[in-house]
């Protein structure tokens, strides 16, 4: 016994001092995972519920603000800044206008343009206003600006008032020329209806950030604005940031920014002009990652980036309806964690701690569990190597153990038996023998006095008797007792509930009528009782199918132990019986394939049918005879797989004609193809019989002699049907063609005919690609009664299988075309009607034969399948073909099959080219084939000697072919 490799794995007591270990690290592990994971999703969870609600809470602060911005201008709106017409009424809204700059501290400035260009402007004296007033007074802090073309010529006139509204010093200034109507949030509030918000940009000179909100009225001919800064939103921001890597940004629907929590970032100068920044322009990496992959709308936010995890929010800020804007807030996750990564790295130094505390106890208890095991290992080892001398005691203090040591004993005894079957049930070849040694195998096993055995009939569609055995009884009585049960049915033979029960396996005591005389004396001496104990098993294959039933019989019940084991048992059996069920049905199935491919050859021609069911017949019996033989083939037998290789092999001796066209094997005249040409000839012959008719008359038109055209037409006439009668007869093939009569084809093919139309029309595209590399000829022209064209070469597509040094040894020469439908050159065919590339392509189906067949993967008892199918026209002198092999190296069944194939070939009554032989005629023209080694002369004699000839013609010869011969001068030689 191969000796089984080197065991790799660790002792138990290490396993079990590893298990501790890994289950106590395990713990610890999972728990501190389970920790962090918990405490990671807590801090998770609110941390977006934070986003969340600081989104909202700005949000819902900037739209109140918003609200309360957009009343405070509808106030305005009506008010005398709107309505007054004149610099005096507007000042007398200069109360509330003061109002509104005191209640807003990000607002600027407060104004009105009008339809005629007027102005009216109150705002905080800024630092930008130095330089273009430099003459207000020290402590002003309001200027108010008014622009007045009431007298068709703008004047304009800046105040300059102090902390409580009073003026300090009022100045015209001739140089302002601002016109109200060209500035962008009038002309952007004058198309629009309601309030308008601009887009964020930098106040001139202030180097802050705002928006202006505007208003036209109702009339049309006022637009009321304030300018408002957007500062304190960056100090908002701030505020929300939690941590120095958090990032907390409003941006607009232009990806300019609004807001940042770092608000010295929002600015960039460029030389006098100041400008927003862009998101791209701020060079935050994650930032553009957001904008980039998810959508600007309201939506938590967790993604990777840059090697690192981010968490935040986005939120939709409704500032403007003209404008979008949206609030993004990212923290780092690792900044989120930070808590929960130490809480996780201490749990896992607990764990190490008490991993070191518990090691050496583990380690003790996996030593008092290994010991007996690996005593128990040693006695394993000797059921591996079949040892089963040895006995198996081991103690332990562990109960498992020893009742693995218990049933290890058990188990030896066990395999020990089913050793025995297995190796009884391998060397089984046939289902009977191997129902016999299931059955008894079984009983001796079970320890029982008797077995039965059903099997499922496809057929009958029912369980069957298929076997019995009774333990004292032999071969000869159990045989007798078997068939006086399948003609008596009793209750111990079967019962339909057994069939019909959801139990696989079950054990019963059942009444026992000895006086039954189906029992037969054996069967009542089983038990001295009136009951018997039955234990039934279903046999099952592998897709769990019921495939038969086993029943045991004995006097005493049957324990559940005992059940497991013939449960066990009858799974071991019906995996045979299943092998053999299915071996045998292969074998049916292989043989109704071959059948089929046998039967499709015959069907293909009408003239051959029934050829490749024939000689399998006649070659088996001629097998059979020299089996049968104790003379010349004494020492020669066939056992049951090579009476299968011979079937097979003669069955597909023909395979490779499947593959031979029909209109070559079938060819019964030299022009026939798929149809017979002769028809096409007949038809010209005709056309230049009509000619002759035609040219007489043309020349009786002309004023010929009557008397002599049609002497001249007759004659051409008489010609022309004794040339087509040569043709036709020719065509035949029944007369060996001499020299005289292929110059005679060769002068009558001269005469010519007119064709005037195209004969590339109406064909099909196969042959109009194998005339295109010819040029049409010109209409009308003249074609030869008979010709060979150059199309009706059919060259090969690819290399035929008996090229030289091809694999299988054939030596057969393959004319250079595949096909000639030369009409000359088939009518010049010397003897039958096959040209030499037809001749070619019938003997083909030898080697197409053999190529097909050595490519099947065939078991090793059939490997001689190829050499006996296509050995079937060699001859025993070596000249045959397709591998010229001589008589010493071939087979006695391929010789067998040479003379089958001959003699069927030459008796078969369906063959289009010949007419059936008598046997006399048939065993005539075979002796002379044994002279000459065409075939072997000692199985051809054995083949008259035995009566074979006879036996064929009885069965498959019509009563004429089965005349007398004397078969004496065909033995004359042995």
């Amino acid at each position: 016994m191969p000796q089984s490799a080197k065991p790799t794995g660790l002792a138990l007591h290490l396993h079990i001092a590893s298990l501790f270990f890994i289950l106590i690290l395990t713990s610890g592990l999972i728990l501190s995972l389970y920790n962090y994971h918990q405490q990671s999703k807590l801090i998770i969870t609110a941390a977006q519920q934070l986003f969340a609600t600081l989104s909202h809470e700005l949000s819902e602060s900037m739209e109140d603000n918003q609200r309360s911005l957009n009343t405070s201008l509808n106030i305005l709106a009506r008010t005398k800044l709107a309505t007054g017409k004149s610099l005096t009424e507007r000042k007398q809204a200069l109360p509330v206008l003061w109002q509104t700059l005191h209640l807003y501290p990000n607002m600027n400035a407060v104004y009105a343009g009008y339809r005629n260009n007027d102005f009216f402007y109150l705002g905080k004296y800024l630092e930008n206003h130095k330089l273009r007033h430099p003459q207000a007074p020290e402590n002003t802090q309001f200027i108010l600006t008014s622009v007045d073309n009431s007298n068709g010529q703008a004047k304009a006139q800046h105040s300059y008032l102090d902390e409580q509204g009073a003026t300090l010093l009022t100045l015209d200034d001739k140089q302002y020329t601002l016109l109200a109507t060209t500035r962008p949030w009038y002309q952007e509030a004058a198309g629009t209806k309601g309030i308008i918000t601009t887009k964020p940009y930098i106040f001139y000179g202030l180097n802050r950030l705002g928006i202006t909100k505007a208003l036209q009225t109702d009339d049309q001919q006022v637009v009321v604005a304030f300018d408002y800064t957007l500062t304190a939103l960056s100090h908002a921001l701030a505020k929300i940031q939690r941590s120095p890597q958090s990032q907390v940004i409003i941006f607009n629907d232009e990806h300019q920014v609004v807001a940042y929590h770092d608000a010295k970032k929002l600015l960039e100068e460029d030389g006098a002009t100041q400008q927003l920044l862009s998101l791209a322009q701020l060079k935050v990496g994650v930032l553009d990652e957001v904008v980039k992959r998810f959508a600007l709308t309201q939506q938590p936010l967790r993604f990777r980036f840059d090697q690192q995890e981010w968490i935040g929010q986005i939120s939709d800020l409704r500032l403007s309806q003209q404008h979008g804007f949206y609030l993004v807030i990212l923290e780092p996750m690792k900044t989120l964690l930070s808590s929960a990564y130490q809480t996780r790295k201490e749990s896992v130094w607990i764990t190490l701690i008490i991993l070191i505390l518990t090691l050496p106890l583990a380690w003790a208890l996996s030593q008092l569990i290994s010991k007996p095991l690996r005593h128990l290992s040693k006695d394993l080892e000797h059921i591996e190597s079949f040892d089963f001398t040895h006995p198996i005691k081991e103690a332990s203090v562990v109960k498992e153990v020893s009742e693995l040591a218990t049933m290890t004993a058990s188990m030896k005894t066990t395999i020990a038996q089913f050793q025995q079957l297995s190796a009884s049930l391998m060397a089984q070849k046939s289902l009977t023998s191997l129902l016999a040694i299931v059955c008894q195998e079984s009983i001796a096993m079970a320890k029982v006095k008797a077995g039965i055995v059903y099997l499922y009939d496809e057929k009958k569609q029912d369980y069957v008797l298929a076997h019995s055995h009774i333990d004292r009884l032999s071969e000869a009585q159990n045989q007798q007792h078997l068939n006086q049960l399948k003609q008596q049915p009793i209750a111990l033979q079967r019962s339909q509930a057994i069939f019909d029960s959801a139990q696989d396996c079950a054990s019963e005591t059942i009444a026992l009528d000895k006086s039954h005389p189906s029992l037969g004396p054996w069967l009542q001496d089983l038990t001295q009782s009136s009951e018997l104990n039955r234990t039934w098993v279903k046999l099952k294959n592998h897709n769990n199918q019921v495939i038969g039933l086993m029943v045991l019989l004995d006097e005493t019940d049957s324990c559940a132990a005992q059940l497991a084991f013939v449960q066990a048992l009858a799974d071991f059996a019906a995996m045979a019986i299943e092998g053999q069920q299915l071996l045998q049905q292969q074998k049916a199935l292989l043989d109704s394939f071959i059948a089929l491919i046998a039967g499709a050859i015959d069907s293909k021609s009408p003239y051959t049918g029934g050829h490749c069911a024939r000689v399998p017949e006649l070659t088996k019996m001629l097998t059979k005879a020299a089996c049968d033989d104790q003379h010349n083939y004494a020492n020669f037998d066939l056992n049951e797989e090579q009476w299968e290789e011979l079937h097979i092999a003669a069955w597909l001796h023909d395979c490779g004609k499947i593959i031979t066209p029909e209109h070559v094997v079938d060819k019964a005249t030299k022009l026939e193809t798929v149809y017979d040409r002769i028809h096409e000839v007949r038809m010209r012959f005709e056309l230049l019989k009509q000619q002759a008719h035609s040219d007489y008359w043309q020349g009786i038109a002309e004023g010929g002699d009557a008397h002599a055209l049609s002497q001249q037409r007759d004659a051409l006439l008489s010609t022309l049907d004794d040339e087509f009668a040569f043709v036709a007869e020719c065509n035949i093939g029944g007369e060996f063609m001499d020299q005289a009569k292929l110059d005679k084809i060769k002068q009558i093919a001269q005469r010519t005919w007119t064709r005037t139309l195209d004969d590339r029309l109406g064909i099909s595209l196969m042959e109009t690609h194998k005339l295109q590399p010819y040029p049409a000829a010109n209409l009308p022209t003249q074609e030869f009664l008979l010709a060979d064209k150059a199309h009706h070469l059919r060259a090969r597509e690819q290399a035929p299988a008996t090229v030289p040094n091809n694999p299988w040894g054939f030596n057969m020469a393959a004319p250079e075309y595949e096909s000639n439908l030369g009409e000359i050159y088939n009518l010049s065919v010397q003897k039958g009607t096959l040209t030499a590339e037809e001749r070619y392509t019938i003997n083909a189906h030898i080697v197409h034969t053999i190529v097909m067949l050595s490519q099947l993967p065939l078991p090793r008892h059939l490997q001689h399948v190829p050499l006996i199918a296509g050995s079937h026209h060699e001859k025993m002198d070596g000249t045959g073909y397709p591998r010229s092999i001589p008589a010493a190296e071939l087979p006695l069944t391929a010789r067998a099959m040479v003379i089958a194939d001959i003699f069927e070939a030459l008796t078969a009554a369906d063959r289009p080219y010949k007419d059936a032989k008598t046997l006399s005629e048939a065993i005539k023209i075979m002796g002379f084939m044994a002279k000459e080694q065409h075939i072997d002369p000692d199985l051809f004699a054995l083949f008259l000697r035995s009566g074979v000839y006879l036996q064929y013609g009885q069965q498959f010869l019509k009563p004429e072919q089965r005349d007398n011969v004397d078969i004496t001068p065909y033995l004359s030689d042995e």
